[in-house]
């Protein structure tokens, strides 16, 4: 009925966090694959495939192909895909 939670385990819940550096890839970089972070994300090249993120950027000179999941997303380039965000 109750589980006990060991004080190592205790202590990983009370831990705070530490944001990552946000990820950059460049103009000049093309990723063939699906992208997963949990921090923040700034595409300035060529993905062809799934993302998901917090936090993610698609800039000016970016293309996307695939399906975009994250809690916030700002476009400024090329999306084909389905956008999923929060806001």
């Amino acid at each position: 009925m109750f589980t006990k939670i060991s004080k190592d385990e205790e202590k990983k819940n009370l831990v705070p966090k530490v944001p990552s550096p946000p990820s950059l890839l460049s103009k000049d970089l093309k990723i063939l694959g699906n992208l997963i972070t949990e921090g923040e994300l700034q595409i300035d090249g060529e993905v062809v495939g799934d993302i998901q993120a917090d936090v993610l950027i698609v800039g000016e000179s970016a293309n996307v192909n695939g399906e975009i999941t994250a809690i916030s997303v700002r476009i400024h380039g090329r999306v084909t895909g389905q956008v999923n965000a929060q806001m």
